[in-house]
């Protein structure tokens, strides 16, 4: 049976994974609004560097500097587009054992906002800007990361 004849059968189920299937492959591209490598805005230690496409739809990245002294965490998730042509990347530290001894989920959008979420609960942490890293400005002594109070 064709896709197109499995989509004409009544039912929600069907229905909503209709939708993916013909909303997926409008999201494969990856958003080109959000450069490599961002700093977060705000006197923040850490940033997101090395955003790369994997496959179709994924994006990979590195969380440098994650606890103000030097730590790394990989990073990886779902690039999307939104039906308004809106980008984002949803990027989470799983089994990296990221500092602080949780997890976290990052939402990088292309209209230069994020948001981080602690990932076992999905309590929101965090929110600001970011810049592509060529236009950031360094703040010397900057100690504080994005996600310091998640407990």
């Amino acid at each position: 049976m064709s896709k197109k004849s499995s989509c004409l059968r009544p039912g929600a189920v069907v229905a909503a994974l209709c939708a993916l299937l013909v909303v997926g492959p409008a999201q494969a591209t990856p958003p080109a609004a959000i450069p490599a490598d961002i700093v977060l805005d705000g006197g923040y230690c850490d940033s997101i560097r090395g955003l790369t496409p994997v496959g179709r739809t994924g994006m990979k990245g590195v969380w440098v500097n994650s606890d103000c002294v030097g730590t790394d965490a990989l990073l990886g998730g779902p690039a999307r587009i939104t039906s308004q042509g809106k980008g984002a990347y949803v990027l989470g530290s799983y089994g990296n054992g990221a500092p602080y001894g949780e997890e976290f989920t990052w939402v990088i959008n292309a209209n230069r906002t994020w948001q981080v979420y602690r990932s076992n609960d999905g309590r929101l942490v965090n929110t600001g800007t970011w810049s592509p890293a060529h236009e950031a400005r360094a703040v010397p002594g900057d100690t504080r990361s994005s996600v310091a109070g998640a407990h």
